[in-house]
């Protein structure tokens, strides 16, 4: 199958003990590399905030390209550098925000991720009293989620995948707030999410090998943004709010059904009936696939989950270059956090070093002649989301793809 050139050729050299940016003894960044992202971090970093005057929206509060992405990137640098001073960057960006709509319920194109990411800074700053105040807030999107006559997409980037992971990030990452978002508000989300899978299967027929099946703009999609990775992964990370039942008949035959759709490459397509070998993104192809296959062999533990993520990162490391740009959604920070969740699932320093080259390349932001995505600073399109990228490389055993990855 003939593919279309998106991606820069890929002409480093692989994996070798001998190699000149990993330590050989400890196999983590030697103390030039490390160097190298502090000092990439803090340049971008400092670029980006002298753009705010122009960049930050009062209209849009998204993590996508909104301010709301900013703020999750400010809790990020003060995680990986422990400088509080990101802190109150974050809440400076957070706290002047307008009426948010309870109908936008996902996190990375939603308002559900401004009430998750601002109770965690408050909770960060020991102020219990807002904290409990936002958590509070996100209750009444629990109940618009569950209604299946409200028109919400099932997707991570729109729909109610996206909001299942901003009640695990609040109950992950803030100790009481199991107080305000139990777990029957978990598992309603989880039921609702399947029951709107299984009807939409029965209904349409689509494939009956494959339990759960939903659409996004008419189309049945394949990738982590809009279509059945990111569902079912999302479902996977809330595993332990499922039946049995539910993982064997219908998390299961759908993994396999995915799994089924594998090109030659080892990427993935963007759709169903469009089996076109192009798109090497998180949100359509094998960098997204990376994170369920990864998830599924820790949950189900069978060696072919493993063996398809290895073989998305192959293709990953050919093809992940992207003239796209540097973003996480669809260029090459993206695309190298698929290397760091192979390194954290195998601790094979192969993946590592995989990952941290596609950082030195990112580091060089601009010089490669990549498109100027519309939001060019933002955390999902540009270069917030680079930043973010190159500070998970300094420790890459707690990095988490940021709006997605849980554990």
């Amino acid at each position: 199958m003939m593919t279309e050139k998106r991606y820069f050729d890929n002409n480093f050299q692989d994996y070798s003990p001998l190699n000149d940016i990993l330590d050989q003894t400890s196999g983590q960044l030697n103390d030039d590399t490390k160097d190298y992202f502090l000092r990439s971090v803090t340049r971008l970093t400092k670029h980006l905030e002298s753009n705010f005057d122009d960049i930050l929206d009062e209209n849009n509060y998204s993590v996508y390209t909104g301010s709301t992405g900013y703020g999750l990137l400010f809790v990020q640098l003060f995680r990986v550098l422990n400088d509080r001073k990101f802190l109150n960057k974050s809440l400076v960006i957070l706290e002047p925000t307008g009426e948010l709509n309870a109908k936008k319920v996902t996190f990375i194109c939603g308002d559900s991720s401004l009430f998750a990411i601002k109770a965690l800074v408050y909770h960060l700053r020991d102020r219990p009293n807002d904290c409990n105040m936002i958590l509070r807030q996100m209750k009444p999107m629990v109940k618009f989620a569950n209604d299946l006559s409200n028109d919400i997409p099932d997707e991570v980037l729109y729909g109610r995948s996206g909001l299942l992971y901003s009640l695990l990030f609040v109950r992950k990452y803030i100790e009481h707030s199991d107080q305000y978002i139990t777990d029957d508000d978990i598992r309603s989300v989880v039921n609702t999410i399947i029951q709107s899978g299984l009807k939409t299967a029965i209904k349409d027929k689509v494939n009956d090998k494959c339990p759960l099946m939903y659409y996004w703009h008419e189309k049945v999609y394949i990738g982590a943004a809009h279509g059945l990775v990111g569902i079912i992964y999302m479902l996977l990370e809330a595993n332990k709010y499922l039946t049995e039942d539910e993982l064997n008949n219908y998390i299961k035959p759908t993994i396999e059904f995915i799994f089924g759709l594998r090109l030659s490459t080892g990427n993935y397509p963007s759709s169903l009936r469009n089996y076109r070998d192009i798109l090497v993104h998180w949100c359509h192809g094998s960098p997204g696939a990376v994170h369920l296959f990864a998830l599924a062999y820790r949950v189900f533990n069978e060696d072919k989950y493993l063996m398809a993520a290895k073989d998305c990162c192959e293709c990953i490391w050919k093809r992940g270059l992207l003239t796209k740009g540097y973003g996480l959604c669809h260029g090459v920070a993206g695309n190298g956090y698929a290397f760091l969740r192979l390194y954290q699932l195998t601790n094979d320093v192969k993946y590592y070093y995989r990952a941290v080259k596609f950082g030195l390349w990112c580091g060089r932001y601009g010089e490669h002649g990549c498109r100027t995505p519309d939001r060019p600073f933002s955390l999902f399109e540009g270069m917030a989301g680079t930043i973010y990228y190159l500070s998970d490389l300094l420790k890459p055993n707690e990095s988490l793809f940021p709006g997605f990855q849980l554990s």
